[in-house]
């Protein structure tokens, strides 16, 4: 985060844009969004990502898990397995001998956190204490 706010206060010539940690954040991934830009408006590949960045990881092997992250994004399992090789493919995510799958950057999978439930809301937070720590 240090690193994120010193390259950001050095590109925008200016201390105030690295006051407010939201800001921050949406400055450093504005490339980011504006590359990926049409991918991100996918709201089920981006409820897939949060989910996976609140997980940390997730063993696509362990279906007990896969089905409830497929009910929290509202998808089916063969489109999740889609939305995995999409996030792949732009590199977002890493997958590791074909079993876990793992966003690529932490500061990277603390934004789409933040973009698919705050900014977007497109999961409830509660979602995730109700389904993960009962």
């Amino acid at each position: 985060m240090a690193i994120m706010a010193c390259n950001t206060a050095r590109r925008e010539n200016t201390l105030k844009s690295i006051a407010n940690v939201i800001d921050l954040v949406e400055v450093y991934f504005k490339d980011v969004k504006s590359h990926f830009e049409m991918d991100l408006e996918n709201d089920d590949l981006l409820k897939v990502a949060a989910i996976i960045s609140f997980l940390n990881n997730v063993h696509l092997k362990d279906n007990e898990n896969i089905e409830i992250i497929c009910n929290i994004a509202n998808v089916q399992k063969e489109y999740f397995i889609d939305l995995i090789s999409k996030l792949h493919s732009m590199e977002i995510i890493d997958i590791y001998e074909d079993e876990l799958v793992k966003v690529s950057d932490q500061i990277l999978s603390v934004y789409l956190f933040y973009l698919t439930i705050f900014k977007r809301k497109l999961i409830s937070y509660d979602v995730f204490i109700s389904n993960y720590y009962p």
